[in-house]
C-alpha cells in the first residue's frame, strides 16, 4: 500500500509593531513549514519588512477590534493542509523545536488537530510558570473558524467539525506577560474587546469568565468575582474551561479574605472535577490557611494518588499543581513537626528537579527548624546556582541570623532582598517577622503588614497578624510586641 504523504504546514501568525520580537521567534523556525504567514493589522515599524526578509508571505489587514477576524484572515491566505499559529512573542527552544519536526514529520492529512503547552514565565522564578494547552496544529477546513473577538478560540469550531484532538509534548514559551507596563495595556485592550462582546450578550458564561480573568489580573478582585459568580450561575454542564471557572472563583474570594466561601466554591468544582489538580491544592492551601494541616493533608495525598488529569485548558499546568500540592505537603508535614517525612518529600522533589526554589526554601526551613545551619548554609548555596535564586538565598539566610538572635546582621540581607525584588512578598514577610523580634513599634508593624496586603490581599497571615496589632492598640497591651512569621 502506498504511504499518504506528509501533510503540509502554513504557520499563521498575526501582528502587529513586532518588529523587535519577529526575527527571534521566526529564524529558528527556518525550514519547518512549508510557508509562512504573516497577517499585520496596521504596523508602524519595519514588522512587514522583517517579516518579508524571513521569507514570510506578508498581507494586510485593517484592525476591526476582533483577534478571530484577524486570524481567519490569515487562514484565508494560507494554502496548506494544516496551520500551526504563533504568535510573534512566543518562541520554542532547540529541544522543542525537535519535537515540533517530528510531530510536523509524522503528519498526514485528516481530521486530527494537536494541543501543546504554553509556558509563561512568571516574575519571580518561586512563583510557578503559568502553562496553558493551546490547540495549535489544526487541519485547515472550510468550517473550521476561529471565534470570539478576545481570548479567541478555534477548538469549538474543530469539535463541531469533529476533529479528533491529539496531545503532543511541545512546549511554547509565551514572552507576552512579563513586563508589567505591556500587560497594563494589552488588560485595558481586552477589556474594552470583552465589553464589545457583553452588551452583545450579557448571559454569555464564557465572556463573563474572560471579563473575571481580565479583572484578576488587574487586581480588581470585587468586579471578578461578580463576573466569576455570573459565569458559574449561566454555565450547563460540565465543560473542560469550568474547572478555571471554579479555580478563579475561589481565588478571588481568597483575596477578598472570604475563605469560608472559597472552600464552598472549590468543593462545588471538586464535585464535578474530583481529581483535578488545581482545584485540590487550592483547597488544600485555604486549609493550611483556617488551621486544618490535618484535612489540607487528606486532601493532597488523595491528589498525589489520583490518576493524573489532562485537561484541555490547563493541561500543564496540571503537571505543576501536582509539584505544587507535594512541595505544599512537605510544608504541612514541617509545621506538623515532622521533619524527617518534610525532609524526604523535598529531597525527592529536588531529586526530579534539582532547579526547583520552592522546594530549597521548604528544605530549607526544614533545617532551620532543626537548627542545622551547615546544611541551612549548603542550601542557599544551592540557591544561589538557581536561576534568580540569589534573593531566596538572602532571604533563608537572614532567616537564619534571626533565628540566632544575629538580628542587626540579618536587617541589611532583608533591605536588600527587598530593593532587588521589591513585590516580593516573601520578603516582606520576613521583614515582619525581624521587626516582632526586635520588638518594633506597633505602627511600624502595621506599615509593614498594609505593604504585605497591598502585594497580596488576601494574605492570611497579613491580615490576622493587623487584627492581633489592632487588639492590642486598642487595648493598650504592655510588653513587648514580638511574633514569628512562618512562611
Amino acid at each position: 500500500m502506498p504511504v499518504p504523504h506528509r501533510a503540509t504546514v502554513s504557520l499563521t501568525m498575526i501582528a502587529r509593531n513586532e518588529e523587535h520580537n519577529l526575527r527571534d521567534c521566526l529564524a529558528p523556525l527556518a525550514g519547518l513549514f512549508d510557508e509562512v504567514v504573516v497577517v499585520d493589522t496596521g504596523s508602524h515599524d519595519r514588522t512587514r519588512e522583517v517579516a518579508a526578509e524571513l521569507g514570510a508571505k506578508v498581507f494586510e489587514f485593517p484592525w476591526c477590534d476582533d483577534f478571530s477576524a484577524a486570524r481567519n484572515a490569515a487562514l484565508d491566505h494560507a494554502s496548506s493542509d494544516y496551520a500551526l499559529w504563533l504568535d510573534a512573542d512566543d518562541r520554542l527552544d532547540t529541544e522543542n523545536r525537535l519535537k515540533l519536526r517530528q510531530v510536523l514529520d509524522q503528519l498526514r492529512p485528516d481530521r486530527r488537530a494537536y494541543l501543546m503547552a504554553c509556558l509563561s514565565p512568571a516574575e519571580h522564578v518561586v512563583d510557578d510558570a503559568a502553562v496553558i494547552t493551546h490547540c495549535r496544529l489544526f487541519p485547515r477546513m472550510p468550517e473550521v473558524r476561529w471565534g470570539r473577538r478576545v481570548h479567541e478560540q478555534i477548538l469549538p469550531s474543530l469539535e463541531r467539525a469533529g476533529a479528533a484532538i491529539a496531545q503532543t509534548d511541545v512546549q511554547i514559551t509565551h514572552l507576552g506577560y512579563r513586563d508589567p507596563a505591556q500587560v497594563r495595556r494589552k488588560v485595558n485592550r481586552d477589556l474594552r474587546l470583552l465589553r464589545l462582546e457583553y452588551a452583545i450578550d450579557p448571559g454569555d458564561a464564557v465572556t463573563l469568565f474572560n471579563l473575571g480573568l481580565t479583572h484578576m489580573r488587574i487586581g480588581a478582585f470585587g468586579d471578578a468575582l461578580t463576573y466569576l459568580l455570573s459565569s458559574l450561575k449561566n454555565a450547563r454542564g460540565q465543560a473542560d474551561w469550568m474547572r478555571r471557572l471554579f479555580a478563579l472563583a475561589s481565588e478571588a474570594l481568597q483575596r477578598l479574605s472570604r475563605r469560608e466561601e472559597a472552600l464552598s466554591v472549590l468543593s462545588q468544582g471538586e464535585q464535578l472535577f474530583p481529581h483535578d489538580a488545581e482545584l485540590l491544592t487550592r483547597k488544600a492551601n485555604l486549609l493550611c490557611q483556617v488551621g486544618d494541616l490535618g484535612g489540607a493533608e487528606r486532601v493532597l495525598v488523595r491528589l498525589l494518588r489520583a490518576p493524573r488529569e489532562q485537561h484541555l485548558l490547563a493541561g500543564g499546568q496540571a503537571m505543576l499543581d501536582r509539584r505544587e500540592g507535594r512541595c505544599l505537603l512537605g510544608m504541612i508535614y514541617r509545621d506538623q513537626n515532622r521533619p524527617q517525612e518534610a525532609e524526604r518529600v523535598f529531597q525527592e522533589l529536588l531529586g526530579e528537579h534539582a532547579d526547583y526554589v520552592r522546594a530549597w526554601v521548604g528544605l530549607g526551613y526544614v533545617y532551620l527548624g532543626q537548627e542545622r545551619w551547615g546544611d541551612l548554609n549548603h542550601v542557599c548555596q544551592q540557591l544561589h546556582k538557581c536561576q534568580d535564586g540569589q534573593v531566596y538565598a538572602m532571604l533563608l539566610k537572614a532567616e537564619g541570623m534571626i533565628a540566632r538572635g544575629e538580628l542587626a546582621d540579618a536587617k541589611p540581607l532583608i533591605d536588600q532582598a527587598i530593593l532587588l525584588a521589591p513585590k516580593m512578598v516573601w520578603a516582606r514577610l520576613v521583614l515582619a517577622g525581624w521587626l516582632g523580634r526586635t520588638a518594633s513599634p506597633i505602627e511600624e508593624c502595621q506599615a509593614a503588614f498594609r505593604d504585605i496586603l497591598r502585594l497580596d490581599p488576601g494574605n492570611a497571615a497579613a491580615i490576622d497578624s493587623l487584627k492581633e496589632l489592632e487588639r492590642r492598640q486598642d487595648s493598650k497591651a504592655a510588653g513587648p510586641l514580638c511574633w514569628t512569621i512562618t512562611v
